[in-house]
């Protein structure tokens, strides 16, 4: 997957999200951590001064929908994984360690986390940052879950809606009510009107399929009356339901012409957004274990930073390994997680690596 003519470069997390297309709620990072070259250190940790302060954790890896290509589904089954993340595991977690943003969207849907509205509050308390850019379908919100939203300031909200109606959006997120999700982000709205608060802002991501090109427009101008953020997708997976009809071609093309940065995938621009989590946001699972970035869906590393500190977690040989793997000091491994990744083997293929600190 080389680099296509004429588009640039893009390491922009929100320009990734983007990019990710079908990954969506495994793929879909946040923005803020975008690196320049020399900045990818593979060195041991020797003191908490240089650890990372910003987060990925899965508040839950359970989901009520069926969606029928989800990128982390075949996973979490492999590995009977499914829970949901613990608010005392949260508590201890960032009362040991400087944490100052949390990102909580996952391999699941985080508000089926019965424990959430804790996390949200306890968060708040400690001026950490609550973030959802990985996406949430939103059929489970609650009025108590909505207020809390607002009042303990969650940051960002991407909801995945990919249709402006029933029929149209269920053909993908199966199991899901549109009109329900809808009345939820109204909801928020009337929260945020009554605390005159601007957060979270909420985003609406449609995912561009063959079958809901129709629902493109209104879907944008849906998103605008309810006071949304608009971003399409692309759908990385061609074999279910591609764009085929050529006026649908032309309106997706319209429309993307009028999206800044929406780029295809390109291995420096996805390894950027992508492998940075294991230095600048490691991406944790509910129960502790690490996963070392959101995409990965192959393999856990050993640590677990509920069980052990932070800087041994973070030393632990294969993760130190996997961060030599991704800037090219280190041949493949079978066993790191990273060797099952199209993004580390086009890397490896083009012979475009992370930077290391110089």
């Amino acid at each position: 997957m080389g680099q296509p003519e004429g588009v640039n470069m893009c390491i922009n997390r929100r320009n990734f999200i983007k990019t990710a297309g079908l990954l969506g709620g495994a793929c879909a990072l946040a923005p803020q951590c975008v690196f320049a070259a020399g900045q990818f250190s593979t060195e041991p940790y020797k003191g908490k001064s240089r650890l990372p302060t910003k987060f990925s954790i899965d508040a839950c890896t359970m989901c009520q929908l069926r969606c029928p290509v989800c990128p982390s589904k075949e996973f979490l089954k492999k590995h009977n994984h499914f829970g949901y993340l613990k608010f005392k595991d949260f508590k201890k977690f960032v009362d040991k360690n400087t944490v100052t943003e949390v990102e909580l969207g996952s391999n699941g849907e985080i508000f089926l986390n019965p424990e959430l509205i804790d996390i949200i509050k306890y968060a708040h308390e400690k001026n950490i940052v609550l973030t959802a850019h990985r996406g949430v379908n939103g059929n489970a919100i609650t009025d108590e879950m909505a207020e809390a939203l607002v009042k303990y300031q969650f940051k960002n909200i991407n909801f995945s809606l990919d249709g402006a109606s029933q029929e149209v959006y269920s053909i993908y997120r199966r199991g899901g009510d549109f009109d329900r999700v809808i009345a939820n982000i109204k909801k928020i709205n009337e929260y945020k009107a009554q605390y005159n608060s601007e957060l979270p802002i909420m985003n609406w991501k449609f995912i561009i399929f063959g079958h809901n090109v129709c629902d493109m427009l209104k879907a944008k101008k849906m998103a605008a009356d309810l006071g949304m953020t608009f971003d399409y997708g692309s759908n990385l997976e061609p074999k279910f339901s591609p764009v085929k009809k050529a006026e649908d071609k032309a309106l997706v093309a319209k429309e993307l012409n009028q999206v800044d940065n929406f780029s295809v995938f390109e291995t420096k621009s996805f390894a950027s957004a992508i492998c940075s989590d294991l230095f600048c946001q490691p991406q944790i699972s509910f129960n502790g274990q690490f996963l070392g970035c959101n995409c990965n869906v192959f393999g856990f590393f050993k640590s677990n930073v509920f069980k052990q500190s932070l800087i041994k977690a973070l030393n632990d040989p294969d993760y130190l390994y996997t961060k030599k793997m991704l800037t090219g000091q280190a041949p493949e491994k079978k066993s790191i997680p990273c060797a099952g990744c199209f993004t580390y083997q086009a890397m490896k293929r083009e012979n475009v690596w992370l930077q290391e600190e110089a």
